[in-house]
């Protein structure tokens, strides 16, 4: 190209503010300063049938030719802008503007997106993700010969570097909780919770920790916007517990039976709406995370373990009957009713001893009772 050149923009996009963001946010740091300038430059040109000459515009955007060729060949890589030279006269050039690509279709894009890992690093580009139509009559008589991207890009493309799409990828979490994980998912940002803390244990915890303690969603989100520390790659589960510990949920009535309810809820059902204690609160952990029952399961246990001790959860009882129900893979309220109640677990407080019925005993013939209390008195 030559200063003398002249050129024309085609231009008919009307960018959505998601491409805009895409734009500044993946597009910016594969193309560099000068080819963003560039593209608001032709974005905002007025339409126009004449040629103008190419001068001009490097004057305005304050770059030398060569910055020019660099910055217009990295917008034909990245599929912004297609370059069209006309082919019996030189010195005429059509820059036909392409919309970039919004959020979603550029994270599916396989060769732009692990470019932009291999410049912006892994953890930045999940911490990003929370967060051509050619005028046909115009490009008679012109040739395509906008720069292909050159794989050679991503030679250096390594397994770590794909592992950061697998995440991505990863189909919904499925848990058995009442606490929802993808509808919890779906309400809070990258941002706020970015998807590298995002595993199968921190969101089967979050999930479990909200059974127990009764965590709203709303109230999950703001625990977890205080625990996230950008700066690094541990997600604290142990202070996680801690707020939901200190947290004291509403009453909320609970119908006689219902076993399908966060534990704490049902805890303070059985005690009358009266607030539960911090020791109980660790006895509910204790249950879930070292006997490994779930809430189902542990909600009949406490029911059945107030009863056989007059209103108290002792330890001494309530750990060998958990351990019982651990050993015996006992996972649903049902079956945990069924075997406790085999263990005297659903007998009224005070047993008492069934009234002995003789009407149905057999008759003994006089005779007969002789001749066994002779027989007795013989061998005695």
């Amino acid at each position: 190209m030559l200063g003398k050149d002249r050129y024309r923009v085609l231009q008919d996009t009307d960018l959505s503010l998601d491409r805009m963001r895409s734009l500044a946010v993946f597009y910016l740091p594969l193309i560099g300063p000068h080819a963003f300038s560039l593209y608001h430059s032709f974005l905002f040109e007025e339409k126009s049938l004449d040629y103008l000459p190419l001068d001009d515009l490097l004057t305005r955007l304050g770059m030398s030719i060569d910055t020019f060729e660099e910055a217009l060949g990295k917008l034909n890589e990245y599929k912004l802008l297609s370059t069209f030279k006309k082919k019996d006269e030189e010195g005429l050039w059509i820059f036909s503007l392409i919309e970039p690509k919004d959020r979603q279709e550029f994270t599916d894009d396989d060769l732009f997106v692990r470019d932009f890992i291999l410049k912006a690093g892994g953890s930045h580009y999940q911490e990003l993700l929370s967060s051509l139509r050619l005028q046909e009559s115009d490009l008679n008589g012109f040739e395509n010969v906008s720069k292909k991207y050159d794989l050679r890009k991503l030679e250096t493309w390594s397994e770590e570097d794909e592992s950061y799409l697998n995440a991505k990828k990863r189909e919904e979490a499925s848990f058995d909780t009442l606490f929802d994980v993808n509808y919890f998912l779906k309400d809070i940002s990258d941002f706020l919770f970015p998807r590298r803390f995002r595993t199968y244990d921190n969101l089967h915890e979050i999930a479990c920790i909200a059974d127990l303690y009764n965590i709203s969603y709303d109230r999950m989100r703001t625990y977890i916007s205080r625990l996230v520390n950008r700066n690094s790659d541990h997600f604290d589960t142990e202070e996680l517990v801690k707020m939901a510990q200190a947290s004291q949920p509403a009453y909320e009535k609970v119908e006689e039976g219902n076993y399908g309810v966060p534990c704490l809820s049902f805890l303070m059902n059985r005690q009358g709406g009266r607030e539960v204690t911090p020791y109980d609160k660790k006895i509910l952990y204790t249950l879930h995370h070292q006997y490994h029952l779930s809430t189902g399961v542990i909600n009949v246990l406490l029911e059945h373990t107030l009863k056989q001790c007059d209103g108290h959860l002792y330890e001494k009882y309530l750990y060998p009957a958990a351990a019982d129900l651990h050993r015996n893979g006992i996972t649903d309220a049902k079956s945990a009713q069924e075997f406790l109640f085999g263990r005297g677990g659903n007998r009224s407080e005070k047993d008492e001893l069934p009234v002995y019925d003789a009407s149905k005993n057999p008759e003994l013939e006089e005779d007969r009772l002789k001749e066994i209390l002779e027989r007795r008195k013989n061998n005695g």
